[in-house]
């Protein structure tokens, strides 16, 4: 069994949105001045530190949805889309979910329409039923 076209389609789209998002979330934290500036009251490291810490955060944010899309479209005719399947990137997006609300807050547009797809793209997995063919 396998997913067909259009719900592939629909992953990948809802997946490179967000992963979109996240680039111009990056790019705007990277490029913030103020940011910067309270970032090192708080903590005293360096500019480099900065953008290390972003591009960090940035590539854990996205890696995520690179997999899930990888993973989709090379392998979902070996392997079933099943309960296992919903489980495991449920988990993952509801984690990634979590860290971006409490551990790493924002007020950006970019982070809260990158939130909103993560909600979207979790509903549609778990809702998700597997037409056979």
């Amino acid at each position: 069994m396998k997913l067909d076209k259009k719900t592939m389609i629909a992953f990948m789209v809802i997946s490179f949105c967000i992963v979109l998002f996240e680039t111009l979330n990056s790019f705007y934290l990277v490029k913030s001045i103020e940011l910067f500036e309270q970032f090192h009251k708080r903590t005293g490291a360096s500019l480099d530190v900065y953008i290390t810490n972003q591009m960090i955060n940035y590539m854990s944010s996205v890696s995520l949805f690179v997999i899930f899309n990888l993973y989709n479209y090379f392998l979902n005719e070996k392997l079933r889309i099943n309960v296992l399947y919903k489980g495991i990137f449920s988990l993952f997006i509801i984690a990634n979910i979590l860290f971006k609300i409490f551990v790493y807050p924002q007020d950006t547009i970019f982070y809260f329409l990158s939130i909103i797809l993560q909600f979207i793209l979790l509903i549609w997995i778990i809702v998700f039923k597997e037409r056979e063919k």
